[in-house]
């Protein structure tokens, strides 16, 4: 019954960061959808100018010489008279031709088709889902070492609650990891995500998701085939849990598209607060078992 408890929990909260910013996630989809029409708006708009501008062709007559008369000396000028006048032939001059301006015709707006950005909303709800159950299994597993869970739940039920949002967590991440390739706003390739510093989307902070990464699969894989052989080199490398909670939390504060709302703020600092004060319980519970 305990169990059945306990797999309803672990659902609510996966499913929990998908409703919660719900309204947050779709007002930051409009705004895209806006960015991109503005943007088309824009080109279409260059092409029409473009298209308007047309150079006249204009053509211009080459002024023709007046015919010059010269009149010599010795030459005897005719006597005119009313008799001797005749009409002569009047030539005509027209104005140049005025070009006629052509009816331009605008290029269609284009029917902007703007996908639903499917991978930016499973990248932000993995995130977030993601960090929850970090904070859970951290918790459990302070809870576990000091042996505080065992006044709740039997040993067996503790072991598989951890075990349980360990898988789970593994899941999210991957699923978070893996969206990011398929995001068309920030074209992030393979490398640029497995490999530390080498990310062009803020460096650094891609880079404490990385290293935080590589950390959970190091303790996942040394509790699946160290824990019962290697006991001390699992709780060494069990040890560095704490540096991946930091480095997480600074890359999912620094980095999170929903940093700024405050329910979002409430899911970081609760937890943030929640696992240090268990690490806290957790350094007196070793010194009080040193003392004694």
């Amino acid at each position: 019954m305990i169990k059945k408890y306990i797999i309803i929990l672990l659902l609510l909260v996966a499913v929990l960061p998908f409703r919660v910013h719900a309204e947050s996630g779709l007002q930051q989809i409009s705004a895209r959808i806006l960015l991109a029409q503005e943007s088309e708006q824009e080109d279409g708009e260059d092409r029409a100018d473009e298209d308007d501008f047309r150079p006249a062709d204009v053509t211009q007559q080459t002024p023709q010489p007046a015919q010059q008369q010269t009149v010599g000396t010795n030459t005897e000028v005719p006597a005119l008279n009313a008799n001797s006048i005749t009409s002569a032939p009047v030539e005509q001059t027209f104005p140049a031709e005025i070009p006629v301006p052509q009816p331009t015709v605008q290029a269609p707006t284009p029917v902007i088709s703007v996908a639903f950005p499917w991978a930016w909303i499973v990248t932000r709800s993995t995130g977030i889902a993601s960090f929850i159950l970090l904070a859970l299994m951290t918790v459990i597993g302070i809870a576990l070492t000091t042996g505080l869970i065992f006044r709740m739940w039997s040993p067996s039920t503790a072991w598989s609650v951890h075990r349980a949002i360990a898988s789970v967590l593994l899941v999210s991440v991957v699923l978070h990891v893996g969206s990011l390739l398929f995001d068309s706003f920030l074209n992030m390739h393979l490398t640029d995500i497995l490999i530390p510093f080498t990310s062009f989307f803020r460096t650094t902070l891609v880079a404490l998701g990385t290293i935080g990464f590589y950390l959970l699969l190091a303790i996942l894989g040394t509790s699946l085939y160290t824990m019962t052989k290697y006991v001390k080199f699992w709780r060494f490398i069990h040890y560095f849990g704490f540096v991946m909670f930091v480095l997480l939390f600074l890359h999912g504060v620094l980095i999170g598209t929903d940093t700024g709302t405050w329910w979002m703020k409430i899911i970081y600092w609760s937890c943030a607060l929640t696992v240090t004060g268990f690490g806290v319980y957790r350094l007196v519970w070793k010194f009080r078992k040193q003392v004694s």
